[in-house]
């Protein structure tokens, strides 16, 4: 009987070890992407300094250009837009900002 709780034991032991190092390993390589739209996401929670941020889905990502917005206005403007994700999403990394 101990040596059945033993080896539950070292399983639990095992996929613990395993999840904590997977979930940080993954965590890592999101945290350090050098391009493409999960960047542009991190990118936009952690660090824009943007007077102008537009939200939106893909239509946003497609028809907002943020240099005609700077032009325009005479402000930084930065487009947060995410494909696929609607106003539940946008309203959540609005309360981030």
């Amino acid at each position: 009987m101990k040596k059945y709780l033993l080896y539950i034991l070292l399983f639990f032991l095992l996929v613990t070890v395993v999840d904590v190092t997977v979930g940080k390993s993954l965590d890592y390589c999101l945290n350090h992407l050098k391009g493409g739209e999960y960047h542009s996401l991190q990118y936009a929670m952690k660090e824009t300094k943007a007077d102008i941020l537009v939200f939106g889905s893909s239509r946003a990502i497609n028809h907002y250009v943020p240099k005609v917005i700077e032009d325009s206005l005479g402000m930084t403007c930065y487009n947060c837009g995410f494909h696929a994700q609607g106003i539940i999403f946008q309203y959540g990394r609005l309360l981030i900002y």
